[in-house]
């Protein structure tokens, strides 16, 4: 109620807008008041009643700025966000606010006046929920600005830029970029296409949080492309050797990215992404043979290792379609995965298993499918016909590939040494939506060119499915000799049900029931 009386009333009193050491002294009056689980009510509450005001039309309904938290009870990925209320904008000196044409844009200060309800509040409702979970992998984006490596800067993003705006407590800062100088995102019906990267600062608390909690942490930096299709990452490509250099060591370059973040969780975390899914980049091949995305994967790893020092656990997060061979039959991550500086095979694990054009129900035969069909027994060719596979081919026969020698066409052996690291399925996860298990990697959401539904599926919610998707991974492998480690895409730590209703304040809401959520 102190809150609310000091949002509602001190803020907006009498209709007029305060000025800027009344709003000054507001934010210390708020800093000192504890939030609680009924902060967001009070927030609404404080929202409803000054848009009656007379500055009603000068009140803006939410500024996100979005952290991507990640896992459950195999582990639990978090989604978070960091939601700012603006609930108040004060007039600079060339103001008036008693002249609607004297409003205009650049003659008033946003104040962001309260940081919302769930962030610490989280960790403590996961523990309550799953009380299982051992680890969390929080994940934070950068933007690529194109999925051609020529045209490429990876950069920090915000949802909008202005030189006036004062957000408390912390002002928006990741690494060297401040709000002005960081990369805009794009807009589509004045809307940004996705949230902001997420403050520094906020990251330091929360993975404080998470350590308070007694989690064990893998940190996952992950790359989005900033173009109104939203392609996957895994689309990214490159055409020279040349634009490969300036991708990774560019002044806008992705090793800045990562190494940023290797400095800021420095003593925080037991484990450590250097990246995740770079499908077309990872397998470019020169004439001579060479891989140098994964040469300088390894350059990047080695630089991670001086920071973070031996006892964080280092590795890349491999598609399942990715970690294995190309199709000319190199295995060209191998390299990688023997390097002395990654400690574990990664692999987003969203095999298909099942092919049955209704969903399946039965838990055994969900089982049988890790070790039969597509990818096992079998490839599907262009013209959609099933062709035979040898097994060191068979990219869902894990345990071979992982108990095994491997050769690559020119007949000398990798650097592979069987059995010498473990496993850790950096992603798992299955859609609510019917056949779900036949096309796990797939996802519904309008908003990106990626936007596919399982192959049969009628594009049904589906619960079961999606539980029963999960529940046979986690018996599957839940004593297995070679997988240590598995992270459930995904948790969501917004304020439930106001994730996902409120499409005004999050964009996929609408994806929600169809989505990957847990």
């Amino acid at each position: 109620e102190i809150w609310g009386n000091i949002a509602c009333h001190s803020s907006i009193r009498a209709g007029r807008v305060l000025n800027i050491d009344e709003m000054n002294q507001l934010l210390r009056e708020i800093e000192k008041t504890p939030l609680s689980e009924q902060c967001n009510h009070v927030i609404e509450r404080a929202l409803k009643y000054s848009r009656q005001s007379r500055v009603g039309k000068l009140l803006t309904n939410v500024i996100k700025v979005t952290i991507l938290d990640h896992h459950s009870r195999a582990k639990a990925l978090l989604r978070d966000d960091y939601v700012y209320f603006v609930i108040a904008r004060a007039f600079n000196a060339r103001g008036n606010p008693g002249r609607a044409k004297a409003l205009l844009r650049d003659d008033y200060v946003y104040f962001v006046i309260a940081r919302a309800f769930n962030a610490r509040g989280n960790p403590g409702q996961l523990k309550d929920t799953l009380p299982n979970v051992e680890w969390v992998s929080p994940v934070v984006n950068w933007y690529a600005t194109d999925i051609n490596l020529g045209n490429c800067k990876v950069l920090p993003g915000v949802e909008f830029k202005d030189e006036k705006t004062k957000i408390s407590p912390d002002e928006w800062q990741v690494s060297n970029y401040n709000r002005n100088n960081a990369h805009l995102i794009l807009q589509k019906n004045n809307h940004p296409i996705y949230g902001g990267t997420i403050n520094d600062k906020s990251i330091i608390r929360y993975l404080d949080e998470l350590n308070n909690k007694g989690y064990l942490i893998m940190f996952y930096p992950m790359i989005l492309i900033d173009s109104y299709e939203k392609p996957w990452r895994g689309r990214m490509y490159v055409n020279n050797a040349k634009d490969i250099e300036n991708f990774f060591d560019g002044d806008s370059g992705y090793n800045k990215f990562i190494l940023h973040y290797a400095k800021l969780v420095k003593g925080k975390v037991k484990a450590f992404l250097i990246g995740s899914e770079m499908v077309e980049l990872t397998k470019f091949k020169t004439n001579d043979n060479k891989f140098l995305v994964v040469d300088k994967l390894i350059d990047l790893a080695k630089q991670v290792r001086v920071i973070l020092g031996k006892d964080v656990m280092i590795s890349y997060a491999a598609d399942w379609s990715e970690y294995h061979h190309t199709d000319g039959g190199w295995y060209f991550l191998d390299k990688l995965w023997a390097s002395e500086y990654i400690d574990f095979i990664g692999i987003d694990a969203y095999f298909p298993l099942t092919s049955e054009d209704k969903t399946t129900y039965d838990i055994n035969e969900i089982i049988g499918g890790w070790e039969s069909g597509e990818g096992y027994d079998y490839y599907i060719d262009g013209d959609g016909k099933k062709q035979p596979l040898d097994q060191e081919y068979a990219w869902k026969n894990i345990k071979w590939w992982w108990e095994n020698k491997h050769y690559n066409p020119d007949g000398r052996q990798t650097e592979w040494i069987p059995k010498s690291k473990k496993i850790w399925f950096t992603e798992i996860g299955f859609p609510s939506i019917d056949c779900a298990t036949n096309q796990p990697n797939v996802f519904y959401d309008l908003s990106t060119s990626e936007s596919n539904i399982p192959k049969y599926s009628k594009g049904q919610v589906d619960f079961q499915a999606q539980k029963l998707g999960l529940l046979a991974t986690e018996m599957k492998w839940k004593d297995s000799e070679m997988i240590e480690n598995k992270f459930v895409w995904a948790w969501d730590a917004r304020p439930y049900p106001y994730f996902p209703d409120k499409l005004d304040v999050w964009g996929d809401g609408d994806c929600w029931k169809k989505g990957h959520w847990i």
